[in-house]
């Protein structure tokens, strides 16, 4: 709760940037230039602020805590902390000598002042990698101190700096190196939020060569499958790049903006779930405690299908005036409403799944085992490649959506057999049952809200607070029924979230 609330806050302040964002460009090829150049540092920051890095870092420096080995977890911190630091200064110092030819071939469709512009503004956003990348490691030591507050706050401190900073610099330069240099502002703010209350609980900052101990060793092990497993799926993020520069000049901040969407319940529900569950279920393993191992992945699973289910059938039915709201304003038309609608709607199809590898994933992490994952990741994105090359030429931008959703429930489903093969998950008739009425009560859900809609459709045409006021109706709605037909049909009461004395 505590990251999931946060993370809303940090998800409203970053809509109001991105609004903010739309309205000034639309979706134009300054638009363009700004979204890979915002998309570059976010692919490495998954890779090493989200991913890989936490899910190696995370539970080897939580089964020192967890045994009260305190000195021999912050001697690990820090050695780990100085080969990030080491790297990430080397990767960026290339990465901006040789960024003309880095951004060339990430959007070859890109020509002229679009590609020109590009570059610029990719230049002033890199860096960001270096403190986003510190930011995730403090935060990662406090999570595992079950201090959820700093690091689950630091992205609200980071949006308004961002929109502060933008509308300042936007004084002295346009609107599109206003957001590039208030981009790179947001990574140090960040970084500076989580290490003054890291630095009070002794894990300072220090440079100094590290040594490679066994510990270290063991992450390096961990972080190699873990960061090839990410590293693939950054490729099929910069392959869905490439494709979409090939489109017609908009369509890459189109997509952009579909996915800044779908991202609000994905880091809201998904992120904040595995971002907790990940240190409690490695305490858990540590100390041999395997039912509240179980009950804890039970209870993450319940969670995210109650929560998700009525989201995605609403997004989906509501997909064209939730753009509008959002969006239409300024330089944003009707014409780019209804075309990200149309994405929004592709991608909302497989928000449950987003949200369940990220749950999924967190069990394989806490056993240290970075390898299976992988290999769910590898078949996933050579689907999804695959789908959307033989999908461009009919539905163009609508392939890349598909494909990403189509490639997202696949992987879903080898990381559920994987977890039964491995005796991690338990799947019986009475689970089959529960997802079953799951998702029946959800298209029930998806099909009085599309009524609602129609009903209430003369509203929805107003571009003032009674389209707000209607929609957060219908929404609500949709939420009361999915939760009422749950209790009526018992689930609620059959299957209810254990308590556990620590969360």
């Amino acid at each position: 709760m505590t990251v999931g609330m946060y993370t809303m806050g940090s998800r409203i302040l970053g809509f109001i940037r991105t609004i903010i964002m739309a309205s000034f460009l639309g979706s134009n090829a300054s638009a363009d230039a700004l979204s890979i150049a915002i998309r570059l540092p976010s692919m490495l920051r998954r890779l090493f602020a989200e991913g890989a890095f936490n899910a190696s870092f995370i539970p080897i420096y939580t089964s020192m805590i967890a045994i009260k080995k305190d000195i021999e977890a912050k001697t690990f911190a820090l050695n780990i902390l100085n080969i990030l630091v080491f790297f990430l200064i080397f990767l960026t110092i290339v990465a901006e000598i040789f960024m003309p030819y880095i951004v060339k071939t990430m959007v070859p469709g890109f020509t002229g002042e679009r590609l020109l512009l590009t570059v610029q503004l990719t230049r002033t956003t890199f860096p960001f990698i270096i403190f986003i990348s510190l930011c995730a490691f403090y935060g990662g030591i406090l999570n595992s101190l079950d201090n959820f507050y700093s690091f689950a706050s630091s992205p609200i401190i980071g949006n308004i700096s961002i929109i502060v900073i933008a509308l300042i610099s936007l004084q002295y330069v346009n609107i599109a190196h206003a957001f590039a240099i208030s981009i790179l502002s947001c990574g140090i703010i960040q970084f500076i939020w989580v290490y003054i209350p890291s630095r009070n609980k002794g894990i300072d900052f220090q440079i100094k060569i590290p040594t490679i101990n066994s510990k270290v060793k063991n992450f390096i092990y961990n972080f190699i499958p873990a960061a090839t497993s990410s590293g693939i799926i950054q490729i099929n993020i910069f392959i869905g790049s490439m494709i979409s520069s090939l489109l017609p000049i908009g369509n890459v901040s189109i997509l952009s903006y579909a996915d800044r969407i779908i991202q609000l319940p994905i880091s809201v529900i998904g992120t904040a779930i595995s971002t907790a569950l990940l240190p409690i279920l490695s305490k858990h393993i540590h100390q041999g405690k395997t039912l509240n191992v179980e009950n804890n992945q039970r209870n993450a699973l319940q969670i995210a299908l109650f929560f998700t289910l009525p989201i995605t059938s609403a997004t989906i039915a509501l997909s064209e005036p939730l753009v509008s709201i959002i969006f239409e304003r300024g330089n944003f038309n009707t014409f780019q409403t209804f075309e990200t609608a149309q994405i929004l709607s592709i991608f909302a199809l497989g928000l449950p799944a987003y949200i369940f590898i990220k749950i999924l994933s967190s069990r394989f992490f806490a056993q240290q085992d970075t390898k299976t994952p992988l290999l769910a990741a590898v078949l996933g994105i050579i689907l999804d490649i695959s789908i959307c090359l033989l999908l461009l030429p009919s539905l163009q931008n609508k392939a890349i959506a598909l494909a990403t959703t189509i490639s997202a429930w696949i992987n879903t489903i080898i990381l559920t057999i994987l977890l039964w093969y491995k005796k991690f998950i338990t799947i019986n008739k009475k689970i089959t049952l529960l997802f079953i009425q799951y998702i029946s009560i959800s298209i029930i859900t998806f099909l009085l809200i599309r009524i609602s809609k129609v009903v209430y459709s003369y509203w929805l045409i107003k571009s003032n607070i009674q389209c707000y006021a209607t929609i957060i109706a219908i929404i609500s709605l949709g939420f009361i029924i999915f939760s009422l037909f749950l209790y009526l049909m018992r689930i609620t009461k059959t299957n209810k979230i254990e308590k556990t004395k620590k969360i």
